[in-house]
Order: C-alpha cells, then sequence, then structure tokens
C-alpha cells in the first residue's frame, strides 16, 4: 500500500507499471479524478482480473455528471479495454447511449454508432431494443445515472467486466445431463483391465483434459494469463492406493514424456480424483477453469449476490 501511494503521488507514472497487476489495481484506485485517462490507460494495459480488482478498491463515490462528456469518456476507455472484454473472433464496438426525458434510467448499447439519444416515449424505448434495431448487439440499462457515483472509465472497466463473465459463463456452462458423464467406464474394474491398456486411457484422458484446458483459455483470452495454472507438457500419472483399498489418480504436469505409474500406497502430491469419478475430461476442464476464474475475478459467474457495480454493472439483455 506504501508503494502504491508513492506511485500516484508521482507526477508521471513509471514506465511498466501495467506489468505489475497487483500495484497498478492500487495505484488505479488511489488516483484521482483528474488523472481518469491515465487510470484508463494503466487498467488497458493489465487483464480483466486487474479491472474487477481495481474496482472493488475503489468504492463508488458522489460527483457531478454531465451526461454528453462522460458519456464520451466512457465510449473512450470502452475501446481502450477492447483486449480485456473481446473474446477470440469478437471485436470491439462503438458505443450509443440513451436517456429517458422523464425518468432517471440510463442505458447503453454496444454497436457502431455513437451519440446520446433522448427517449420520450415507450414507443421510443421499443425501439431502440427491438432485435431490427440493434441485431445482435447487447445493450445495459441502469436504474440511474452510474456516472454519479464512479469516474466513466471505471464504469466502463464494470461493462468489460460484466462482458467477460457472461462470455465465460457461456464457455464454461455444463449441460447438467452431461455432468456425470464418464470417459472411463464405471462400471469396469480398471485395475484388472491389462496394464498397457489402462495407461493408455490414462494418458488419453489427461492429455484430452489438457488441449482442452488450453483451447477454453484461448476462447476466453487468458492463455498467457498468469492468474490460471493451466497444465502444459507431458503429464505423470500415479495411482495411489489409499488404506480404504480405493485408488485415486493423481497427476502432475510439464513433463517431457507422459508416464504412468503405481498403484502404490505413496502420494506425488498432485492433483488427485478417484480413479472411477474422473469424468469426460472437457467437462472437467470446464469446472476446473471456471473454479479458477471465479477465484481470481473474486465473484461467482452465477451469483446473484454480484449485483455490485463492479461485479454486474446494470441489468443486460
Amino acid at each position: 500500500m506504501v508503494a502504491a501511494e508513492a506511485t500516484a503521488e508521482r507526477a508521471e507514472l513509471p514506465h511498466g507499471l501495467e506489468r505489475d497487476h497487483e500495484l497498478a489495481a492500487f495505484v488505479a484506485a488511489l488516483l484521482p479524478e483528474t488523472r481518469e485517462d491515465e487510470i484508463a490507460a494503466l487498467l488497458a494495459g493489465t487483464d480483466i482480473f486487474t479491472l474487477a480488482r481495481a474496482l472493488r478498491l475503489r468504492p463508488p463515490t458522489g460527483r457531478i455528471s454531465t451526461l454528453d462528456q462522460d458519456a464520451a469518456r466512457y465510449a473512450f476507455a470502452w475501446r481502450q479495454f477492447e483486449t480485456l472484454h473481446s473474446t477470440e473472433g469478437s471485436s470491439v464496438d462503438g458505443v450509443s447511449f440513451v436517456r429517458h426525458a422523464c425518468q432517471s434510467w440510463l442505458g447503453v448499447r454496444h454497436r457502431s454508432e455513437a451519440g446520446l439519444e433522448i427517449l420520450s416515449s415507450a414507443d421510443d424505448f421499443d425501439s431502440w431494443t427491438s432485435s431490427e434495431s440493434r441485431g445482435s448487439t447487447e445493450f445495459l440499462i441502469w436504474p440511474s445515472n452510474p456516472f454519479e457515483h464512479r469516474l466513466p472509465a471505471l464504469v466502463a472497466a464494470a461493462s468489460a467486466v460484466l462482458r467477460f463473465k457472461t462470455t465465460a459463463r457461456q464457455v464454461l456452462s455444463v449441460d447438467p445431463s452431461d455432468e456425470f458423464a464418464i470417459a472411463l467406464n464405471p462400471q469396469r474394474d480398471l485395475l484388472k483391465v491389462d496394464a498397457d491398456e489402462l495407461k493408455g486411457e490414462l494418458i488419453a484422458f489427461y492429455l484430452a483434459y489438457r488441449d482442452a484446458c488450453t483451447t477454453l483459455a484461448r476462447n476466453l483470452g487468458l492463455e498467457a494469463s498468469n492468474e490460471l495454472s493451466l497444465p502444459f507438457g507431458e503429464p505423470k500419472i500415479h495411482l495411489w492406493e489409499r488404506a480404504s483399498a480405493d485408488v485415486w489418480v493423481e497427476v502432475q504436469w510439464s513433463y517431457e514424456h507422459a508416464t504412468v505409474t503405481g498403484p502404490t500406497r505413496t502420494q506425488i502430491d498432485g492433483s488427485a480424483y478417484p480413479l472411477q469419478q474422473l469424468g469426460d475430461p472437457v467437462i472437467r476442464a470446464k469446472n476446473e477453469l471456471k473454479s479458477q476464474v471465479e477465484r481470481a475475478l473474486g465473484s461467482s459467474l452465477e451469483s446473484s449476490s454480484s449485483l455490485r457495480p463492479e461485479l454486474l454493472t446494470a441489468w443486460a439483455w
């Protein structure tokens, strides 16, 4: 915290600060509103998890909002955060704001057009939100002007976190009917099958799991994230027979060649699962990656308790 305070007091932020994600989040939380452009530029060089962390560190405060100016600053920051909220195959959109003439709510549409629209009737709103008008474009509705409580750049950061969470929820979703799918048949006593056959099945399972983790992380733009622990290289698989006579599978990664050892009574200190409960490699990859993403974000992807500005910025359709 002392380092963050000293950095925030400097007239110019040090070069490369964005590479220290933890320090960058604290500095972004401490910089004054007059340095909003620096806040946006600093956070744009980090990752989606740092955006969420910075928002948690900087609670909402009262401010005077000039809507036209704030909308333009939001749009500028939204484009700066493109690489953080846009996943593989997607691209950043422009921004269009809408405000009801008689009520306090404010909406934003991420699309190619830009500008501020004033709505005066329900018909105008229906037109603005219609599928013909917006295509597949997302839009958000705030119950009040969010710029009265947060800097536009931080509202944009919150919108980026929401877009990422929505995408991650879709990419990592598992059909409940497939939740208990078993790649290794539970009706078979795997310890009684041919040793080479068991070895081949285990190696194939973990290689498929590794590849699924890599693909899912890439689809979310997280393949290079330091917040995630992704398997790479070849697996070292060990069968561990516990005192209760059930057998667990442990695995360690980053070896040059895939190997299978055991069963023995000795653990190898890797991640372990009951042999008969390995499940489907893609489903296991989704569940484990989801757990890591939620831990790094500081919130569940589905939790209804995330109705806070940094976790769920607005009502979204």
